[in-house]
C-alpha cells in the first residue's frame, strides 16, 4: 500500500508541471497542507482500528488529494498533454500489484505475478519502444 502511495507521489511530478512552468509555486505548500490535513485526519480515524494498514490507506488518500489538486491547477495554468491511457494502465497495474501482495502468501507466487505484471505494463505503456529506440544519425 505504501508503494502505491509513493507511486502517486511520483505522478505528482508530472501533474504539477504547469505550476512550475508558469512560476505559480505558491500553490505547492497550500496543496501540500491540504493533503497533510487529509492524511492526518484519516490517520486519527483509521489507525486505532486498522493499525499500519490504516496509516497506509490514509497516505494513499493524501497523495490522491495532492495529485488531483496539482494536476487540475497545473492543467489550468499550462495545459500539458498527458497520455491518460498509459497513466490509467499504470494505476491499474499498481492496484493489481497491491491486490496480489495482499491476496497471496507464498512469495514465489507473488514474485512471478508481479514480474508478469511488470512486463505487461512495460509493453502496454510503450516503454519498450522508448528504451529500445535506435537513435537516428
Amino acid at each position: 500500500l505504501l508503494a502505491a502511495a509513493y507511486f502517486l507521489d511520483a505522478l505528482i511530478l508530472i501533474a504539477d508541471a504547469g505550476i512550475y512552468v508558469v512560476g505559480k509555486t505558491s500553490f505547492v505548500p497550500i496543496f501540500t497542507a491540504i493533503a497533510a490535513i487529509i492524511n492526518i485526519g484519516l490517520n486519527i480515524l483509521l489507525i486505532p482500528k486498522y493499525g499500519a494498514t490504516g496509516a497506509a490507506v490514509a497516505a494513499i488518500f493524501g497523495f490522491v488529494a495532492l495529485l488531483f489538486l496539482s494536476w487540475r491547477t497545473g492543467q489550468f495554468f499550462f495545459p500539458v498533454k498527458i497520455p491518460y491511457a498509459k497513466v490509467f494502465l499504470s494505476l491499474a497495474a499498481v492496484a493489481v500489484a497491491v491486490w496480489i501482495s495482499l491476496s497471496f502468501s507464498p512469495i514465489l507466487i507473488r514474485l512471478l505475478s508481479l514480474i508478469i505484471l511488470w512486463v505487461a505494463v512495460f509493453l502496454g505503456t510503450g516503454l519498450d519502444g522508448d528504451v529500445f529506440k535506435k537513435s537516428k544519425k
